[in-house]
């Protein structure tokens, strides 16, 4: 592509030029411009930007194209229009600002510019990019004669919504370039320490792109990447912090697929520090090019931009070329989106970053082993997925690389290997597939099922890595023992370059007593089950021999239930939990009856039902899509439909065996699993132990019996300070028997998560969390404990009403008041209920707001409750054009904020009152 620059030049105090240079910065053409209409330019263009693109109208967007157009072309030199005839085979335009007063002209959309018949980027035979460059640095990179390299990194913090869908950007990317043998390394810990471990894996310069995807924003007018601390809390990272934890490894370009990462701050009230774009900062700073999004993009335009950028680029495209062709890609295909795509440069030529394909002496990447094939193969399985059908299991895939990756003495705790252990259907054998891609270059020996000392054997000498150190040890030395002929075994250097992973998969076939229908499990006083001697001996001299040569290899087991192995030798415990239902969304888009029927209007319910249903089992999931079958007629009979789920989810049930695990568990235990069960949300042992009215000690040992067997899901803590919650599966719960709770047991549990999660947060300066308020609230309404929840009630649906969420809103306020009929939440019913244009219902609720408020008149603790009664009451009267019943409320309103000394509403109520005045023809 030809590259022309434009800039804009301050000879003297008095004059101001644009100048049109060539690629050698020569100048060809200038004219003046006059200062003074430059900032006015700026603001109109930027706001009528904002309104169009907020309103997705096309008109105005076009409008301004022509506009943007018109303003570089000039009122009669026709400069655009000469390049674009000049430079058929493309041309990139290099915004370049020197002028201080101009700086904005760098931000401006001129992705836009239109000519009046056409987008500029949108010719399909004249590939068109604008560039906004950002200095005179130049970084040489010879373009490689090998595969595009990439490193992939999401983002996806605990605390921050909506979850993206980063699963599916990353197998856009595969899916669109694996022809082209793109290398894509994935850092799965989202933070800067994990971005900063793995740069240092490899030399300066290996990678071509750094691909950043996740939540990014202007927070206090500052650019901010929304990444992950230690325990997956949010950490806003600044363009510097992104810049050290790469510790001058800069690749060549970095794709920042964030919200207004390409958005500058506000140049009015930002620091002088704090006035470029995200991108921008980056390109200041070392590295030659970056990518961001300009405003808010939906996660599909951002993986379908990726995934095209991707494939242009592993072709030996030039940078600015593939740019050009994925933004005409996504006016075609997103033409809501495709002007948001931003380019940022240094003076480096925009060329390719790597060969074509068929260059000759080219690199070719290594074959990747497919984990996920060996394991259906070797256990006969058809459940494992393959990498483009994983979703979800983010903090699973965290836990187990940071244990997988630990060395002795490195600070943080250190184990031989990890246990992925849960119920059937959770996907322990998919995640094993999944851990192995995050692990390239571990060597893969896997057993599926029973092990025994032969099987054990023939699985070494099948690995086609160990041929050589096989020969070398005597393994089937007999005399020697065995922790000893292992260790010798992971000397040899074959696995000192290449630590191997030992995988186990489905171990529960190894636990004593085990049978395919009948399992009678011999269980140890922790509550871990036994193993069978011959495959203890095994299992625990490898751990052994791992520990005692602190040797890089580790083991990975996959059981239904907690094996006891002997100290030394430990196993990271990674439970797999119900998915949470952003993922089970994600998983049912990849299934094809239950998409269907998430769009289809008849079926949403269905829908709703069956994810339920499912309860976050991704393989029962799967099997309910199958439930959703055409009667052999054609039709679709709904009612027949809801009993095939139904029958689904009994039959996997019975399939997994729960009844059976259940009857091996006390009376005691059962009892308290079914006091659990009572939780909506994973709650901590002692929120367990004050339902029980036992010792925590107690409830702890009954839950540690419950976790080993898969009947408990054990979910870590947030933080360092907060140890685990304890959760029951629907699926086990369905098989308790009932938990006979009265209104003091409710109201224990509710007082102590009350305390816990709210007066001693606030007490610290952090919040309650909305699952954790709407649990306490329900528990607190079962308790009759209408103190906490009126209170946590009137929050809740503030913030549901704040988030848009009137149907939640009105459904809290509906069941809490029959049990806690009280003005506030009358008064929230009734706001929730005029969001959602229920008009009548809205003014009795107000009605019964004003009724319950006469009544507890003496107990209220101020008449601001009245005030905001009345000033919501008015407001809706006014709405619907009854100005003389509204007046008297807004006065009352008034009156009682001017006598509380409350100014909060005071300047719109007068506002109000002047209208509804006005309405009625009262000019005085």
């Amino acid at each position: 592509m030809h590259n022309v620059y434009f800039d804009v030049h301050r000879q003297t105090d008095s004059r101001t030029l644009l100048r049109q240079m060539d690629a050698t910065r020569r100048i060809q053409k200038e004219r003046e411009l006059n200062p003074a209409e430059i900032a006015p330019f700026i603001a109109q263009v930027k706001t009528d930007y904002a309104n169009a693109f907020n309103l997705l109208d096309t008109p105005k967007l076009k409008a301004l194209g022509q506009r943007l157009y018109a303003w570089l072309d000039g009122p009669s030199q026709r400069w655009l229009a000469e390049l674009h005839n000049a430079h058929r085979d493309g041309w990139a335009l290099h915004i370049d600002v020197e002028a201080k007063e101009a700086e904005g002209l760098r931000h401006l959309p001129w992705e836009l510019m239109h000519t009046g018949g056409q987008w500029l980027c949108g010719d399909a035979h004249q590939s068109f990019t604008p560039v906004r460059h950002v200095c005179d640095t130049v970084h040489p990179t010879p373009t490689q004669n090998r595969p595009l390299r990439v490193l992939f990194m999401a983002c996806s913090p605990r605390d921050v919504t909506p979850v993206l869908d980063y699963e599916n950007e990353e197998i856009a990317i595969l899916a669109a370039a694996s022809k082209h043998d793109i290398e894509l390394v994935v850092e799965e810990t989202g933070s800067l320490a994990g971005l900063t471990e793995r740069l240092s894996d490899y030399e300066a310069g290996y990678f071509d792109v750094l691909h950043l995807t996740g939540h990014a924003d202007l927070i206090n007018n500052k650019p901010v990447f929304l990444m992950e601390d230690d325990f997956g809390q949010r950490f806003e990272a600044s363009p510097d912090h992104i810049l050290r934890a790469c510790r001058r490894r800069l690749p060549r370009l970095m794709f920042l697929s964030g919200c207004s990462t390409g958005r500058a701050p506000d140049q009015a009230s930002a620091s002088a520090t704090a006035t470029a774009s995200m991108c921008e900062a980056m390109v200041q700073h070392g590295v030659s090019a970056a990518l961001g999004w300009a405003l808010p993009v939906y996660d599909h335009t951002a993986s379908a931009a990726a995934a095209l950028l991707y494939e242009q680029l592993a072709t030996g495209t030039r940078l600015d070329e593939a740019v050009a062709r994925t933004r005409h890609m996504l006016l075609e295909d997103h033409p809501d989106m495709w002007h948001l795509l931003r380019l940022y440069a240094d003076a480096r030529p925009l060329t390719a970053l790597v060969t074509a394909p068929k260059t000759r002496g080219r690199a070719v990447l290594p074959p990747t082993p497919d984990t996920a094939t060996q394991l259906r193969d070797l256990g006969g399985k058809l459940e494992v997925c393959e990498r483009k059908h994983f979703v979800g299991r983010r903090r699973e895939v965290q836990a187990s690389l940071r244990c997988l990756k630990a060395k002795i003495g490195d600070g943080g705790p250190y184990a031989e290997g990890v246990l992925l252990q849960g119920m059937g259907g959770m996907g322990k054998s998919s995640l094993v597939a999944r851990l192995c891609d995050r692990l390239p270059d571990a060597q893969r020996l896997i057993w599926v099922g029973r092990v025994d000392w032969p099987a054990f054997v023939r699985g070494l000498s099948e690995a086609p890595d160990l041929s050589e150190a096989l020969a070398a040890v005597e393994l089937e030395q007999r005399k020697t023992a065995l922790k000893v002929r292992l260790r010798q075994l992971l000397r040899q250097p074959s696995l000192i370059a290449k630590p191997a992973l030992f995988i186990f998969d489905d171990f529960e076939q190894n636990l004593s007593g085990h049978h395919p229908s009948q399992p009678q499990y011999q269980i140890g006083k922790d509550g871990h089950y036994a193993v069978e001697a011959d495959t203890l001996e095994i299992v625990a001299a490898l751990m052994a021999a791992i520990r005692d040569e602190a040797s890089r290899s580790r083991v990975i087991v996959t059981s239904r239930y907690q094996p006891a192995l002997p100290p030394p030798a430990r196993l990271h415990l990674v439970p797999l939990i119900a998915m949470p239902q952003a993922d089970l969304n994600k998983k049912a888009e990849q299934l094809a009856q239950l998409k269907l029927a998430r769009r289809h209007p008849d079926r949403r319910d269905l829908y709703a039902r069956a994810l339920m249903l499912s309860a976050g089992n991704p393989r029962l999931l799967t099997h309910l899509d199958t439930a959703f079958k055409r009667d052999d007629d054609g039709t679709l009979d709904l009612s027949a439909l809801l009993q095939r789920l139904e029958a689904t989810a009994a039959d996997f049930r019975e399939a997994l065996l729960l009844r059976s695990l259940l009857d091996t568990l006390n009376d005691e235990t059962r009892h308290a699993l079914a006091g659990l069960a009572l939780f909506e949300t994973p709650v901590p042992n002692a929120a367990l132990a004050a339902l029980l009215a036992c010792p925590a000690r107690a409830s702890q040992a009954m839950l540690g019996s419950a976790v080993a067997s898969g009947l408990a899901e054990q979910h870590e803590g947030d933080s360092a300070a907060n140890g685990p919650r304890y959760f029951v599966n629907p699926l086990v719960a369905a098989l308790l028997p009932p938990y006979p709770a009265q209104s003091a047991d409710y109201a224990r549990a509710a007082a102590w998560l009350h305390k816990a999660w709210w007066e001693d947060k606030t007490d610290s300066g952090t919040g309650l969390k909305l699952d954790e308020a709407l649990e306490v609230q329900r528990l607190a309404l079962h308790g009759q404990m209408c103190d906490v929840a009126v209170e946590l009630g009137r929050r809740l649906s503030n913030t549901l009403i704040r988030q848009y969420r009137y149907s939640e809103a009105a459904a809290l306020c509906q069941r809490s008041l029959p049990v806690c009929p009280h003005h506030q939440l009358y008064m929230q019913l009734g706001r929730a209920q005029r969001e959602l244009g229920e008009v009548n219902a809205a003014e009795q609720s107000y009605q019964q707001s004003l009724q319950a408020y006469q009544e507890r008149a003496a107990l209220a603790a101020a008449q601001k409750d009245y005030a905001d009664i009345a000033d919501n009451y008015a407001g809706l009267l006014h709405a619907r054009g009854d100005y003389e019943a509204a007046l008297p409320y807004f006065e009352q309103s008034l009156a009682i904020r001017q006598q509380i000394g409350d100014k909060s509403g005071e300047g719109t109520i007068l506002n109000n009152m002047a209208t509804t005045a006005h309405a009625r023809g009262d000019y005085d």
